[in-house]
């Protein structure tokens, strides 16, 4: 193969490929030469035969040295949904901008204990580290004691769910993080020091006022979406 595979996936011609055709971004058309050499995708070791939405098989191809692969059949394969918008000229893989919101970016916690709650958020140039993994898009529980902390968030009915991982930073203990709606305790998790994250969701309809309570410091919440 004369191109190499740049990334997962390379972009586009002028548009986008996607379903198999090419949309092109401005009204503009440009007859090029590709070739078709049976390229194979694989995905995490696995084989993936590319399609449209209609099922039919859509061959990647070769054009100027670089490997182009149809959008939907990548982000299929990845378990991203895959979105044409003809108005804006725009491919969408996973979310459009604006549809993913973070807890931090609603509702600041209105009260806290001392040095409890703060967020770490994509462009601050901040990380948490989890098991040696850096994580961007996190709310943290940091207490200068060591005894934990809470965050009260004001709510006001508008949302319905709060979805993310608990883990717990790198150098602290396990613990228990505990989420009440309106003041009834609706969740709550045990952290162990070291573990794996833990994937949770929380239903939030009607809810006025959520509190986070962290048993100990160092307790997080990686990519806490709210809808």
């Amino acid at each position: 193969m004369r191109g190499r595979l740049q990334g997962i996936i390379i972009g586009v011609i002028i548009g986008a490929i996607l379903a198999g055709m090419v949309a092109f971004a401005a009204p503009v058309e440009k007859t090029i030469t590709a070739a078709y050499n049976g390229i194979k995708l694989y995905v995490d070791g696995a084989l993936i035969v590319p399609k449209d939405a209609g099922g039919s098989v859509v061959e990647p191809f070769i054009y100027e040295g670089t490997t182009y692969l149809p959008v939907r059949a990548v982000g299929e394969a990845l378990g991203k949904p895959v979105q044409w918008d003809g108005t804006t000229q725009s491919v969408f893989i996973g979310a459009r901008p604006g549809e993913i919101q973070y807890l931090p970016n609603v509702a600041k916690a209105y009260d806290s204990s001392d040095y409890a709650e703060y967020s770490v958020l994509s462009g601050t140039n901040g990380y948490v580290t989890v098991m040696g993994e850096k994580y961007y898009n996190v709310l943290v529980f940091n207490n200068r004691w060591n005894s934990g902390g809470y965050g009260l968030y004001n709510l006001n009915g508008k949302h319905t769910f709060l979805s993310g991982q608990v883990a717990t930073q790198d150098g602290h203990g396990g613990g228990t993080l505990s989420f009440y709606c309106d003041g009834v305790l609706r969740k709550e998790i045990e952290i162990s020091a070291q573990s794996v994250p833990i994937d949770f969701s929380l239903d939030l309809t009607g809810v006025l006022q959520l509190k986070i309570i962290s048993s100990k410091t160092g307790h997080v919440i990686l990519n806490p979406i709210i809808k």
